[in-house]
């Protein structure tokens, strides 16, 4: 896996397997990845929207709190936890239920997408769509993938660091 960022991709193209892909990949990655000492992975995941990201991170939770001692008894924190440490969700530039997610997760973990050149974008008002979502401005202004591309540069001893639905970051 060397240094560099690490890419993987899942999807159909349709937009409803899209977001059932989506939390296939997180379900394994949260409860199966990220029990083990990699905190250096980050993973994103990109094209299928984040709003579903909220009712997923919960459920999850409410299950591992219910039964995780015995089907998940390698986690030692709750997956959303997990998710807030290590993840990343796009969200693209019409997606107005992201409000939601920023107020279950905040920002800190939202990236935005313009989702060209997929013929459903926004493109070229993907920008000023996105600037019109129901989020404060603050939020919009930020770049997570942007400030871990930075600390990844630097990274210890060359670990791979960010694992990406569908690009590379």
């Amino acid at each position: 896996m060397g240094g560099r960022p690490w890419a993987f991709t899942k999807g159909s193209g349709a937009a409803l397997p899209q977001v059932g892909e989506q939390c296939s990949g997180a379900n394994d990655m949260l409860q199966h990845v990220f029990c083990h000492p990699v905190e250096h992975l980050k993973v994103a995941f990109l094209e299928a929207n984040c709003s579903w990201l909220p009712f997923f991170l919960w459920r999850l939770d409410e299950h591992w709190e219910r039964q995780g001692d015995v089907h998940s008894p390698e986690l030692r924190m709750a997956p959303s936890d997990y998710f807030k440490r290590q993840c990343y969700a796009s969200a693209d530039p019409d997606e107005m239920p992201v409000k939601y997610l920023v107020d279950y997760l905040g920002s800190d973990r939202l990236v935005f997408s313009t989702d060209f050149p997929h013929s459903d974008s926004k493109f070229p008002h993907s920008v000023e769509t996105f600037l019109e979502l129901p989020i404060p401005d603050e939020d919009k202004q930020k770049d997570p993938l942007g400030q871990l591309r930075q600390r990844t540069t630097a990274s210890p001893k060359g670990r791979p660091s960010i694992l990406v639905r569908g690009h590379h970051c």
